[in-house]
């Protein structure tokens, strides 16, 4: 058998890919939604959950607005000072989504003159105030709110 015919067989032995279980990456634009049509809200997770496929290690959040978001693994304890209880759903990007924002570079802040939190949300490019209740909601850590210049900013409040 030559090398060629033995990569040949080799290759054909390998079992098909799999169809990808995750959603598309997406820009942030007015008419972005990261929900499917059609969405079905009870076999969907709740926000403020975390949720992942049992075929990916990528951890999602269902922020404000039912939007997901996908939570590089650099950037979880920037939010949260241990793991939080992660339901899984195979059927996320069947039933529920089609697409995720990335939370990179998401952290926590305030500035030194108001006690206002903020999130950044790199979807918005900007820094989003946090209201108490969602603050307890998505259980983000107390201990991880830096102190700094929260600049810039917008509008759209990461709420419940």
């Amino acid at each position: 058998m030559t090398l060629a015919t033995l990569a040949a067989t080799l290759l054909a032995a390998q079992p098909a890919a799999a169809a990808p279980d995750h959603g598309t990456a997406l820009t942030r634009t007015a008419a972005a939604s990261t929900l499917k049509a059609g969405f079905k809200a009870a076999a969907c997770p709740a926000r403020g959950q975390q949720v992942k496929t049992s075929s990916s290690a990528t951890v999602y959040l269902v922020g404000p607005n039912w939007d997901l978001y996908a939570i590089p693994g650099n950037v979880y304890f920037n939010l949260w000072d241990s793991w939080q209880p992660i339901s899984t759903n195979d059927n996320l990007f069947v039933d529920c989504y089609w697409g995720y924002y990335l939370l990179t570079n998401a952290h926590l802040a305030k500035t030194s003159t108001d006690d206002t939190v903020w999130i950044y949300d790199a979807s918005y490019g900007a820094y989003r105030a946090i209201t108490y209740a969602a603050f307890i909601q998505y259980k983000f850590s107390w201990s991880k709110i830096r102190v700094q210049s929260v600049s810039p900013t917008v509008s759209a409040q990461w709420n419940n």
